[in-house]
């Protein structure tokens, strides 16, 4: 799960659009709803690297 303050949404016409704040040394639980046995926590660098490869939008680094 990804905390509230780590999300902004961006609201922009008829779309809405996520920025994640996302550090690779934090922990994130990652739960699935239909299978329970397949719930994890995965590191945020695996994190991005995921999301990344869904998105195909290379990730701002600060």
């Amino acid at each position: 799960m990804i905390p509230n303050y780590q999300l902004d949404i961006l609201e922009e016409e008829n779309q809405t659009k996520y920025k994640i704040f996302i550090r690779e040394t934090t922990s994130y639980f990652v739960y699935n709803k239909e299978h329970s046995d397949k719930n994890q926590y995965v590191k945020g660098r695996t994190l991005i690297r995921q999301l990344t490869n869904d998105s195909r939008v290379i990730p701002y680094r600060r």
